[in-house]
């Protein structure tokens, strides 16, 4: 009997020609560097990356992705460490629109190289971090060994020069969900008011803290901190609490550690890839390493069509499997 998928029916033994697929969505590490000391933060640090890809290198990496047939990356997501860290940021950016994707930014506004301003323009969207509605709240979980308040007056600054110059701009406030500020965060959106931020046009990002087990890109665990379910509220009620709480809000999406599997796919600093992918229970995931993207581009590629799992829970093309060749055949691609 012939399988139908959409409007293409497939015969039992028909054989489908293998399409290579990349990524909807890649998260780019620009820079290991970073001058904040959070602990628990699964970025790559500078002693896990024994080097560090130039700007010109990390845009060849994007350049050798277009020139597969069906390149899908649509997005970018710069983060770190502390992508405004990177002196050659702006040109990175600029190199990565002239390419037609989508540029997002993860950044905690610390802006050294005065850099964010000239980007802004440039980007779809931003986020910004917010854990607590005052400095020590604040300062529980993101440590600095000068801003005591961890940041807290810079990210603020950050939201009022993005609402000031690019109100237009998709904006979220993140906040990371740990055991110092999980009863104060219903305070941040009345903190934010109180600083002047215009809430209504903002997103609000909850994330539950993992924790990471040994390991690195492919052995590593990452577990629930169960930061939530140690709230006063109870975990029972906290989703309602907050939402509550964050009203005024354009936006409120709570993110436990079930819902960061199968987000994005990484490439570190020094090109090293890796994606996170559900683990044996709900309190856990995994990174899966794919290896050096810049160093065995082919291999990356190869090994993670291969992995049925990971491409297709990473590209939506792939994921629609035999319809989609089918659709861009149809379409008049030379697959």
């Amino acid at each position: 009997m012939a399988e139908y998928c959409g409007t293409f029916e497939i015969e039992p033994d028909e054989e489908i020609p293998p399409i290579l697929y990349t990524p909807n969505v890649i998260d780019l590490e620009v820079t290991p560097r970073c001058e904040f000391s959070c602990p628990d933060c699964w970025g790559t640090k500078p002693y896990q990356c024994p080097e560090k890809l130039n700007h010109y290198q990390q845009l060849e990496i994007f350049e050798r992705l277009r020139g597969i047939p069906d390149d899908f990356v649509a997005r970018v997501v710069l983060s770190g460490g502390e992508a405004l860290l990177e002196p050659y940021l702006v040109d990175l950016v600029d190199g990565l629109v002239d390419m037609k994707h989508e540029v997002s930014l993860s950044t905690t506004g610390l802006d050294r190289y005065k850099q964010l301003a000239r980007i802004l323009g440039q980007l779809s969207a931003i986020g910004i971090p917010i854990d607590g509605p005052n400095a020590a709240v604040n300062s529980t979980w993101r440590n600095h060994p000068r801003l005591n308040d961890g940041g807290l007056r810079i990210a603020t600054d950050a939201l009022r020069l993005v609402q000031s110059t690019h109100p237009e701009l998709k904006t979220s406030v993140r906040t990371l969900v740990n055991p110092g500020n999980v009863d104060y965060i219903q305070q941040i959106p009345h903190y934010l008011e109180l600083s002047g931020i215009d809430i209504s046009r903002l997103r609000w990002v909850l994330y539950e803290q993992v924790i990471r087990r040994p390991g690195l890109y492919g052995d590593s665990v990452l577990v629930s901190s169960r930061s939530i379910e140690g709230a006063k509220v109870g975990a029972k009620y906290f989703q309602e609490s907050v939402e509550y709480a964050g009203r005024k809000f354009n936006e409120v999406v709570i993110r436990t550690i079930g819902s960061l599997a199968g987000r994005n796919f990484i490439i570190s600093p020094s090109g090293e890839c890796r994606a996170v992918m559900p683990g044996s229970s709900k309190n856990e995931v995994v990174e899966r390493g794919f290896g050096n993207i810049y160093h065995d581009f082919d291999d990356v590629i190869e090994l993670l069509n291969e992995d049925t799992g990971a491409i297709g829970t990473y590209s939506v093309e792939a994921s629609a499997g035999p319809a989609y060749y089918y659709y861009l055949s149809d379409k008049g691609y030379n697959l």
